[in-house]
């Protein structure tokens, strides 16, 4: 095919540009392909773990079910739970896992692993929701054996929809010290607020009565 002198010079000055950088190019195409593929590989093992921890997530949550675990279930709990905790650590199941254990182990009466995967959600998780909750059992566990110092020192930060549970858990706190018109003063702040979920209000005022608030 013929070309006149305009595009000759066109088609030669692509050439040349492709002569001295077409190395270049392919190689920037390379690594942006190689990048890609790398990318697509790591969501692949994502969404693998991801299931992975799943299954030993729907362990935990299986015995969470079950009004009276057995000694097997117990095991198969806290096998999991090692699992979860060694192989999937920054895996969001295994958040939601130890804060469900902790409650597991202390309906069975087993503060010692109660306050152990308490006190790893604390640790490790990212999740603000997850720590507070954590935090606020925690708490109420330290609260139950007397150390009212400790049961204080995790009521910071909350994330902000926690913030009447952690009111609720201080007014708790005072208490427990004798100090009964600073816990009213917290409790009837809280019985004001409307907008709080009807069940917790019923519990706060049910505090207010039993203690014997004017």
């Amino acid at each position: 095919m013929a070309y006149d002198l305009e595009e000759q010079e066109k088609i030669d000055q692509i050439k040349n540009w492709w002569a001295r950088y077409g190395n270049l190019v392919t190689s920037i195409l390379t690594i942006l392909a190689i990048a890609y593929l790398a990318y697509q590989g790591w969501q692949w093992y994502e969404n693998r773990q991801a299931r992975k921890a799943l299954g030993y997530y729907d362990i935990v949550y299986s015995v969470s079910q079950n009004p009276n675990p057995q000694q097997s279930d117990i095991q198969r709990l806290t096998e999991a739970l090692s699992v979860l905790k060694e192989d999937f650590s920054s895996s969001a199941y295994t958040d939601r896992a130890t804060l469900i254990a902790g409650d597991i182990f202390y309906k069975t009466k087993d503060l010692k692993a109660s306050r152990e995967n308490l006190e790893w959600a604390i640790s490790n998780s990212k999740d603000k929701g997850i720590v507070s909750s954590a935090s606020l059992n925690l708490s109420a566990i330290y609260l139950s054996e007397g150390d009212k110092n400790k049961a204080r020192e995790l009521l910071k930060n909350p994330a902000e929809s926690f913030v009447p549970l952690f009111k609720d858990r201080e007014a708790d706190i005072l208490m427990a010290e004798g100090q009964r018109e600073q816990a009213f003063t917290i409790w009837k702040e809280l019985a004001k607020n409307k907008d709080l979920n009807p069940s917790f209000l019923e519990v706060i005022n049910m505090k207010l009565k039993v203690y014997g608030a004017e």
